[in-house]
């Protein structure tokens, strides 16, 4: 016996439940009951779904922060930048502004931060390890790049800047500012010139 089938309707009412008591109350003081009675459902319907405040909360950021476009092709800077710009469109709405909220909550919460890591740090990660890898394949990049330090090169000004500047500080611009400035040390060596 499977039981009854999940409703959308529900999952994105506690979805936006979630996000939006989390934006006014931060982490801490956001509790079940609190989604239930926002959402409209009972709160067993939560319980069937998430186990935990934890996991409901990062479900819920990474359904509506995920910033890689469908299909990402072409150069590896085309690439780069529709991604660092998916990240800043996404830190522009309710639901990316809880980045600075999400990152003070894990520090101090251990099951948060490994639902965090799990569901959406190396999914991510693993995304832009393939495109990195990729890239290095077809001699975008240099041969002998760390892979995980060329991802904190790509990602981590932008991130910084968002978290501690938030986004109205960052232009339309600054994506692939940043990422041109991370591709300058990440190229492949050029062989020196002839006669020099």
């Amino acid at each position: 016996m499977t039981g009854r089938p999940r409703s959308a309707q529900a999952d994105d009412a506690i979805v936006d439940a979630t996000l939006a008591l989390l934006g006014e109350q931060g982490f801490d003081r956001v509790s079940m009951d609190a989604v239930a009675a926002r959402a409209g459902v009972a709160r067993a319907t939560i319980y069937r779904r998430w186990p935990s405040k934890e996991a409901l909360v990062i479900d819920a950021v990474a359904r509506r922060t995920d910033p890689f476009p469908d299909a990402v092709t072409g150069p590896i800077r085309d690439q780069l930048v529709s991604i660092l710009d998916g990240i800043l469109a996404v830190s522009r709405t309710g639901a990316g502004r809880l980045l600075p909220c999400m990152v003070g909550a894990t520090v101090s919460n251990p099951p948060l931060a490994e639902h965090y890591r799990a569901q959406i740090l190396e999914p991510r990660r693993a995304r832009m390890r393939h495109l990195v890898r990729n890239a290095v394949a077809h001699g975008e990049l240099r041969r002998g790049v760390d892979v995980d330090d060329a991802i904190d090169l790509l990602l981590g000004a932008l991130l910084y800047r968002l978290v501690f500047a938030g986004p109205d500080a960052v232009d339309d611009g600054e994506p692939a500012r940043l990422v041109d400035a991370a591709l300058k040390g990440l190229a492949p060596t050029s062989p020196p010139a002839s006669g020099s």
